[in-house]
């Protein structure tokens, strides 16, 4: 009776690529390896089935940025006049003449630079003290994304009609862009003044 010649499991000496799946080397008796090879073949068939089909979620859809909220932003800034914002007309005519001179900020920038959480279903108007537009809460506070003129310009978030999270202020004697807590820039931001200097860094309640 012939001894069966014990199965040679060592990789084969030609090299091998990540595509290639491990099989026995050539010198392996041919029904033994076969037979592996196919119960290989079929506990794999098992395994796939019971972890259920291999399918792909699909990706949740990008939240839509209010429509009213992109139009406020690629238009010009306004005193809003109901209830006299402007207390020095002069002082927002040179911040508007800046204004135009500055790339728009749209709201999609604001998103992309903001550390906090957008809420995109808040209603978007006048805020309750006429000084103002954007997404505000059911007492009329801008609560989010929005834009105050003033003697100045600011675009960017709010909580409670305060600035608050990341924003552009502009005024008579220069830029801001950065990061806000409750209406004072705290954080990340620059600073580019009418003159050509230039402010870099961390804000602390400034």
């Amino acid at each position: 009776m012939a001894t069966k010649q014990p199965v040679n499991l060592a990789r084969s000496s030609r090299p091998s690529t990540n595509m290639e799946p491990y099989m026995p080397s050539a010198s392996a008796n041919t029904s033994y390896s076969s037979k592996y090879y196919f119960n290989f073949l079929h506990i794999n068939f098992i395994l796939r089935n019971l972890s259920g089909p291999n399918t792909i979620a699909a990706a949740a859809p990008k939240p839509e940025i209010p429509a009213k909220l992109v139009d406020e932003f690629v238009s010009q800034p306004k005193n809003y006049k109901i209830m006299g914002a402007l207390h020095n007309p002069t002082a927002f005519e040179a911040a508007l003449a800046k204004w135009k001179e500055l790339p728009v900020l749209q709201a999609e920038d604001i998103i992309r630079n903001s550390s906090l959480p957008i809420d995109y279903h808040m209603r978007v108007s006048e805020n309750d003290i006429h000084t103002g537009f954007g997404q505000v809460d059911r007492d009329g506070k801008l609560q989010g994304i929005g834009r105050e003129c003033h003697d100045f310009i600011y675009e960017g978030q709010f909580k409670d009609n305060v600035y608050h999270g990341w924003g552009r202020y502009i005024n008579d004697q220069g830029v801001y862009w950065g990061d806000f807590h409750q209406g004072m820039r705290h954080g990340r931001g620059k600073y580019l003044s009418n003159d050509g200097k230039v402010m870099e860094g961390n804000w602390n309640m400034g």
